[in-house]
């Protein structure tokens, strides 16, 4: 979770040209989920809240703490399919990792992609699943 903060400290203030403050918002950190972030689309309404980023943050720590989904995810019987852009803030050795605890599963890393691959690249992730479902 740290190297997410630090990536995403980085991004802002390569992009805003001053380092992340106290309060910064949704709206702000938004266009750094993209692969470019100058040509990131408007953020659609979506509430941001404090309570429930923060009971959110407070739920997956104690999940990690405990282990949940390290001990959970090797007994999923099922394909899953995991699509991260590599310029995503979120590292994709996440998703890479957790790729590997499930016996099934496939990972599709996207060049020239941020965190919102449906949106910067229409379509792929429907071409993976079907080619997916083809097996």
């Amino acid at each position: 979770m740290a190297e997410f903060g630090t990536e995403l400290g980085l991004r802002y203030e390569k992009h805003y040209g001053r380092p992340r403050g106290e309060g910064v918002t949704l709206a702000e950190i938004w266009p750094l989920y993209f692969s470019d972030p100058h040509t990131a689309p408007a953020m659609p309404p979506i509430e941001d809240r404090d309570d429930l980023r923060s009971e959110t943050m407070k739920s997956v720590s104690d999940h990690y703490a405990r282990e949940t989904l390290l001990r959970g995810l090797p007994q999923l019987a099922i394909p899953i399919i995991f699509v991260h852009g590599v310029l995503d803030p979120l590292p994709a050795s996440a998703s890479v990792e957790t790729a590997a605890l499930i016996p099934k599963a496939t990972i599709h890393l996207l060049e020239a992609c941020g965190h919102f691959p449906w949106i910067e690249y229409p379509g792929r992730i429907g071409e993976i699943a079907k080619v997916a479902m083809r097996g």
